[in-house]
Order: C-alpha cells, then sequence, then structure tokens
C-alpha cells in the first residue's frame, strides 16, 4: 500500500495533478503568475529535498537496526520508497520551478480544474 500510495504521487507530480491552491493565482496577470508558480515549484522541490534527507536517514537507521518484516524481508527493502519517491519529486518540482522561469517557456503550467 505504501508503495502504491507514493508511485501515485510520482504520477501526480508529473501530471500536474498534485493538490494545488491556486485561487489567488489566477487572478494575477500571466507573468505574475510565471513568478509565483516559479517560487511555488522551487519550495516544493526544497521541502521533498528536506524529506528525501530525512528519509535517508530513516532507511539507514532501519538498516542498522536489522529488524525484519512481511516476508521475512528487512524492513529497510520496504521502505526505500520514502527517499526514492522524495528524490525523483524533488527533480521533478526543480524541472518545473526551471521550464516557469525560463523566459522561453512556453506556457504557466496552471491547471484547469474541473
Amino acid at each position: 500500500v505504501l508503495w502504491t500510495a507514493f508511485m501515485g504521487a510520482l504520477v501526480a507530480v508529473r501530471e500536474n495533478r498534485h493538490l494545488r491552491i491556486d485561487a489567488l493565482l489566477r487572478l494575477l496577470p500571466a507573468e505574475g503568475r510565471r513568478y509565483v508558480d516559479t517560487g511555488v515549484h522551487l519550495f516544493n522541490a526544497a521541502v521533498c529535498g528536506l524529506l528525501t534527507a530525512v528519509a535517508v536517514d530513516f532507511v539507514h537507521d532501519e538498516y542498522t537496526f536489522g529488524l525484519r518484516g512481511a516476508l521475512d524481508l528487512p524492513n529497510w527493502i520496504y521502505q526505500l520508497i520514502f527517499p526514492l519517491a522524495f528524490g525523483v519529486m524533488s527533480w521533478r518540482f526543480l524541472k518545473k520551478g526551471w521550464r516557469c522561469f525560463r523566459p522561453s517557456s512556453r506556457s504557466v503550467e496552471v491547471p484547469v480544474t474541473q
């Protein structure tokens, strides 16, 4: 279940379908949205980067403790999804921030809610 949830989060970030609060963002002109979007993506990248570092420590601790879980596999194997997912999400947010910041960017990523 844990792996499925994080894989879903990776897909949501890739497809820009993650949770966003964009009510005020829609009131800004396109140039303003570009700057705000860049800042939000970079902030998200920083948070995910921090969570990656914390998750690496967590998995290392689990490895050191040597506890075993289901199927008699070490617990740290199951928990590898934490640093992997947060690391990939951080990278994806960095790429999104860069794409928003570049003047040659095609458009600002503002998802349309239905």
